[in-house]
């Protein structure tokens, strides 16, 4: 009989959430193999004649999806139950200034606010704000992002498990611009950058407060993100967006920065299909890195770059997805790759995971049921379902 562990969060004991074990028995893989694991909807489907994924028409797994953890944070000094945090870091995170910058890229957002007061000369306030929110199972890795630039603040955010990082004033934003005129983004969210500095020295320079400084700062806020709300057009119909600068791609990436990149954007996971195996069962690997369509051209980049993998588009165009599917090219080419270039946060565990089923795929320990119930155990534990504890 095989029995299947179960993990739990049961109470919570000198400050830390416990974990309780409990031990449920079942006939066996197969018995319960398609209900437990095998229906459900996530990624593709396996041909059972050639053993290969394809992508399903309707919905391709994010693996980007936040979900309801706890962590505890291996950290020298980690933040413990974060409201606010000092602004100042005496010392630097040693975290390679590439890998910083693909974090940024994946995760962070570039915002110029406004709003009403009738206290200034012309009527409105600007606020400039470089921010990355995430669920507070990456606190540590948020702190770490702290550390290394020395600037910012984090704060917790309601009741949503969100932890957010944020640098607002002038002489921290600085900071921030001048990591990435050293260490300069890739992705489409470059032109957001560069009409965000332009506003920063508009604001440097004190001309938003003035009307034609203002008209200067909407012109801009109109061309990034998802450009001026109602209130705004209702209070400024007149303002043409400017031009967004044009993006073009590097030749080729650093490779610290596509570690820092698939840390935000990236996915490791293992999908289970049918097969015409004496099992029935197949297990295999995926990587998957998912991009607003507008960031095709770097999607179809990156199988170059791993000269492996393809760049699929989905349905609605709204995003692309870059996939390796072919377990050869999972093992020999993107394995060893994150193993030079490390991962941070919580998703080097998933990856750490990743390793070790494909370990068993490569002994061939996979077409014996002791082996797929210790991948499936793997899969269990991995990106939404992995439990992390948190001190409170």
């Amino acid at each position: 009989m095989l029995y299947i562990l179960i993990i739990g969060v049961n109470l919570i004991v000198g400050g830390v959430i416990a974990v309780h074990l409990r031990i449920r028995k079942e006939g066996s893989f197969l018995a319960s193999a398609e209900k437990r694991v095998f229906n459900r909807d996530i990624l593709g489907r396996c041909n059972s004649s050639t053993h290969s994924i394809s992508l399903l028409r309707t919905k391709i797994f994010d693996c980007n999806l936040m979900y309801a953890t706890h962590f505890r944070s291996t950290a020298a000094s980690p933040p413990k139950g974060i409201r606010y945090m000092s602004t100042r870091v005496p010392h630097k995170c040693s975290i390679n200034p590439w890998f910083i910058t693909g974090f940024f890229d994946a995760e962070s957002s570039f915002i110029i606010g406004l709003s009403k007061d009738s206290k200034r000369t012309n009527g409105w306030i600007v606020a400039l704000e470089f921010a990355i929110s995430l669920h507070e199972r990456e606190q540590v890795l948020l702190y770490d992002i702290r550390s290394f630039l020395g600037v910012g603040t984090l704060k917790k955010k309601g009741g949503n498990n969100l932890i957010k990082y944020q640098v607002r004033s002038i002489s921290e934003l600085a900071i921030v611009i001048a990591h990435l005129e050293k260490y300069p983004l890739i992705t489409q969210k470059w032109a957001d950058y560069q009409l965000f500095k332009q506003a920063f020295e508009i604001v440097n320079r004190k001309e938003h407060l003035s009307f034609s400084g203002l008209e200067k700062i909407l012109s801009l806020r109109a061309s990034i993100n998802r450009g001026l709300s109602d209130k705004l057009k209702e209070a400024f119909p007149n303002i043409t967006p400017i031009l967004r600068p044009l993006v073009k791609l590097p030749s080729k990436f650093d490779p610290y920065w596509l570690a820092g990149f698939v840390c935000g954007e990236g996915c490791f996971f293992i999908n289970f299909c049918k097969a015409s195996t004496k099992l029935g069962f197949s297990a295999h690997l995926v990587f998957q890195i998912t991009q607003h369509s507008r960031d095709v051209e770097l999607m179809e980049n990156l199988v170059s770059f791993f000269n492996c993998g393809r760049c699929v588009i989905r349905p609605n165009k709204n995003h692309c997805d870059f996939l390796v599917t072919t377990f050869s090219d999972v093992n020999d080419k993107i394995i060893p790759f994150f193993k030079k270039y490390k991962i941070l946060g919580v998703k080097e565990r998933d990856f750490s995971d990743f390793c070790k089923a494909s370990d068993i795929i490569k002994a061939k320990g996979h077409l014996t049921l002791k082996g797929l119930n210790k991948i499936s155990a793997l899969k269990e534990g991995m990106n939404r379902k992995r439990l992390i504890y948190m001190t409170t």
